[in-house]
């Protein structure tokens, strides 16, 4: 049958079917395609001309600043002692598993003479098991520039508390030094 056919219908079947075949091609993928990349680019242009300001942008700022504001509080000064003291013997205490807890003296007055002479007297609280404790006041006692033991007390656990840390052993521990 295609023999019979002049060369000219020939050719103008077979552009026929190409465009037939192209129309085809382009409504099922080139058109969803390139919708795509027009509202892409249409997203992005909108996004750098609003300056991202959607609707979590103030809360985002907000939360950034809170925390930046945390974070830098948590900075500790050399010239503050206590928060040296602190950051160091609360890290031998968790690398050694045991608890701790400062105990600050808010009703007793400071001492004046401790001042005036430099000297720094700090209180912790310690739970823990005995070898985690012993470690604990090995890797102090090795420690340097955190101060001596001035008063250690050890109590065995409280029998009336039913709680997670009720059978650990609790320790008291002061330390004395003198401020740089």
């Amino acid at each position: 049958m295609l023999d019979k056919i002049n060369l000219k219908y020939k050719r103008l079947l077979l552009f026929l079917a190409m465009f037939l075949v192209t129309l085809l091609a382009y409504n099922l993928s080139f058109k969803q395609a390139l919708s795509s990349i027009v509202l892409h680019q249409e997203l992005s242009g909108n996004v750098v001309e609003n300056n991202f300001e959607f609707s979590a942008f103030p809360q985002i700022v907000r939360k950034d600043s809170f925390y930046s504001a945390v974070l830098k509080g948590y900075q500790v000064r050399k010239e503050d002692p206590d928060n040296r003291l602190w950051q160091a013997v609360s890290g031998m205490a968790i690398s050694k598993k045991v608890l701790i807890g400062f105990s600050p003296e808010l009703n007793k007055e400071p001492d004046t003479n401790l001042l005036d002479s430099g000297l720094l007297i700090k209180k912790f609280l310690i739970k823990g098991g005995y070898f985690n404790m012993v470690g604990f006041l090995d890797t102090l006692g090795q420690s340097r520039g955190n101060g001596k033991v001035l008063r250690l007390k050890l109590s065995p656990p409280k029998e009336r508390n039913i709680d997670a840390h009720a059978s650990m052993l609790e320790m008291s521990l002061t330390l004395i030094g003198k401020t740089l």
